[in-house]
C-alpha cells in the first residue's frame, strides 16, 4: 500500500493559521468524488458530524489523529453516546459512512499539525453537525476552503490502496 511521502502531497497542505483545519481540493472527480487534503491545527478538532450519505475514506499522511465514533442521537437522548475512540497514526486508514454513525476527528498533538487525505463519494457541500451535550443537529457548510490552481497530483498520492482493477 502507499507509504506517505510529503513530496507527494506537500503542495496541497495549505493551512490558514487560526483555523481548526483547512480543506484543500486535490481532484473533483468529475462530480463523482472529491479528493481533499486536510491540515489539522495543533489541538484542533472537527465538530461531531455526518457525511450526508457519502462514503468517506481517510488516510493519515502525517502526524496523528483521533476519531471519536458516536451513535445517532434519539429524540429522547440528552447527550451524544460515544461508541468508541480510535487513534490513527501516519499511514493509518479509516472508513466512515452514516450507517456506521457520526464522528469527530481531532488532532491530539499540541506541538504538531496533522495532514490527512480524504476521498468522499459522492461529493457533498452540506452536512449536519451535532451538539455533544444535546444531540441537536444543524446544517453546516462542508465546502472546500482552499483551491490550488496549476497543481497536478502525482499518481502515487492518489493510489490510496495501491491496488488496481
Amino acid at each position: 500500500s502507499y507509504v506517505s511521502q510529503s513530496t507527494d502531497w506537500s503542495q496541497y497542505a495549505a493551512y490558514n493559521e487560526g483555523s481548526r483545519y483547512t480543506r484543500t481540493l486535490v481532484d473533483d472527480g468529475n462530480g463523482k468524488y472529491n479528493l481533499l487534503v486536510l491540515v489539522w491545527g495543533e489541538g484542533q478538532s472537527s465538530p461531531i458530524h455526518d457525511h450526508a450519505g457519502s462514503h468517506c475514506m481517510m488516510k493519515l499522511l502525517d502526524g496523528e489523529l483521533q476519531e471519536d465514533l458516536f451513535a445517532w442521537p434519539s429524540e429522547s437522548q440528552d447527550e451524544m453516546r460515544l461508541k468508541r475512540t480510535a487513534a490513527l497514526k501516519t499511514n493509518g486508514v479509516a472508513y466512515m459512512h452514516d450507517k456506521i454513525g457520526l464522528h469527530r476527528i481531532a488532532n491530539p498533538s499540541r506541538q504538531a499539525k496533522a495532514v490527512s487525505l480524504h476521498l468522499y463519494s459522492p461529493p457533498y457541500n452540506v452536512c449536519k453537525t451535532f451538539d455533544e451535550q444535546t444531540g441537536a443537529a444543524a446544517a453546516s457548510s462542508c465546502a472546500v476552503v482552499e483551491l490550488i490552481s496549476n497543481a497536478k497530483p502525482p499518481l502515487s498520492a492518489l493510489d490510496i490502496t495501491a491496488t488496481r482493477a
